[in-house]
């Protein structure tokens, strides 16, 4: 055989074996690839059965689930009211919390105190309302306290119904004799024991 024809023949022999080499290769991916792809069937499977089986599920079913209680849950329904929207925002009569209202005229001066009472015996309980406000502002607690003692709710100047000569100047001072003045009309130079309840602007005084 010539030179030639032994380099063809080899040359041959080296092409089928490449080629079978890959063709091996090609096969065992195929295989490789077949098999992990049935073992995540199989994991999926058996991951599917275990869910199907898990104890919350069934409790779920067979009891519904409840629900934390909620803390409005005890406040009582509103019962329906036949008022109608104009009626329920009316202004309350000052006579359903307090005995009577009166104007105190200051000596000396145009200042004319508008003051609600209510209650007979006890301590006097006189109230100070605060800033834009007026005595009307302790109504409720005035329908309360007059089962113990007596209450006094003024109008300060420049508030409510009360009228002065100056109705700006609330100052600390001006303020303080006016509530002054009002006690020594009502009760004199001896005035019982009185307790004084201030809201906001009448603490600061």
């Amino acid at each position: 055989m010539s030179e030639e024809g032994r380099h063809g023949e080899v040359k041959a022999h080296l092409i089928s074996d490449s080629y079978s080499l890959l063709k091996r290769k090609a096969c065992r991916s195929t295989q490789q690839r077949e098999r992990e792809k049935e073992k995540r069937e199989r994991a999926m499977d058996s991951s599917e059965s275990h869910m199907a089986t898990l104890p919350e599920d069934d409790a779920d079913s067979d009891h519904p689930q409840q629900t934390s209680p909620s803390a409005f849950d005890s406040v009582p329904q509103r019962p329906p009211s036949n008022k109608s929207s104009l009626e329920k925002y009316l202004p309350v009569d000052w006579s359903i919390y307090f005995d009577k209202e009166q104007d105190v005229a200051i000596p000396n001066s145009n200042d004319v105190f508008h003051v609600y009472m209510a209650g007979t015996e006890g301590p006097v309980v006189f109230c100070l309302h605060g800033g834009g406000y007026s005595g009307l502002s302790f109504a409720l607690s005035a329908s309360k306290i007059k089962e113990k003692a007596r209450v006094v709710a003024m109008d300060f100047r420049g508030h409510g119904k009360s009228v002065s000569d100056n109705d700006l100047d609330l100052s600390v001072e001006t303020m303080c004799n006016d509530v002054i003045a009002v006690i020594k009309q009502l009760y004199g130079e001896s005035p019982p024991a009185i307790i004084l309840v201030g809201h906001r602007l009448s603490i600061l005084s």
